[in-house]
């Protein structure tokens, strides 16, 4: 699936040593994960088990009036029923969407 000009940001290629990473970086880059998930146009949230920092990513996203698309079978967990436009059951299912062109759509209106 090929978007034109659109920049991906994920978290574990920007910080792939962070399970290892000193108290003062882990604020640090706790702070700027749920930031950047608050600047972007769409947050995809994958949520095979729950995460509070996910969570809190959506959250920030949510309150900056950003389009969310979590992928989890969670469809019951608050923080998805609230915050994600979108709730798809798998990566397939991703996919399926990305393809679609629906992305599209909604990031030019």
């Amino acid at each position: 699936v090929n978007y034109p000009g659109v920049k991906i940001s994920d978290p574990f290629s920007l910080h792939p040593e962070s399970v290892d990473y000193e108290m003062d970086q882990v604020r640090e880059t706790f702070v700027s994960l749920t930031s950047l998930a608050g600047q972007a146009d769409v947050v995809i949230a994958y949520l095979p088990t729950a995460s509070m920092g996910t969570a809190i990513e959506m959250w920030t996203a949510y309150n900056a009036n950003k389009y969310i698309i979590a992928v989890t079978e969670l469809k019951h967990n608050w923080v998805v029923k609230i915050t994600a436009d979108e709730i798809v059951p798998d990566l397939d299912s991703l996919l399926q969407l990305l393809e679609s062109g629906r992305l599209a759509d909604i990031l030019n209106p």
